[in-house]
């Protein structure tokens, strides 16, 4: 079995603003076709994301450390993570 670890940083400042319902949805799909077409890789996702504060932009933000893909409940700490709050 190979290991792989993914972690995205994804800008979410406001030059991103109107494209992240399609980004997240378009990420989801591509985690979901990377895991079923590579069965003998054990894989573990994370998100961070760069965001505007205050004028700058700080380093980044981890919205989900990583965990592994055959996680129970890894589908809603995907969304979760993904999600603009």
């Amino acid at each position: 079995v190979y290991k792989r670890q993914v972690l995205l940083l994804l800008d979410d400042t406001a030059s991103m603003e109107g494209r992240w319902p399609a980004l997240t949805s378009n990420l989801q799909t591509a985690f979901n076709n990377l895991v079923t077409s590579n069965p003998t890789t054990d894989f573990a996702f994370g998100v961070s994301r760069l965001e505007d504060y205050g004028g700058f932009n700080k380093p980044y933000t981890l919205n989900q450390p990583i965990y592994r893909a055959s996680a129970p409940g890894f589908q809603r700490l995907l969304e979760q993570a993904l999600a603009r709050s």
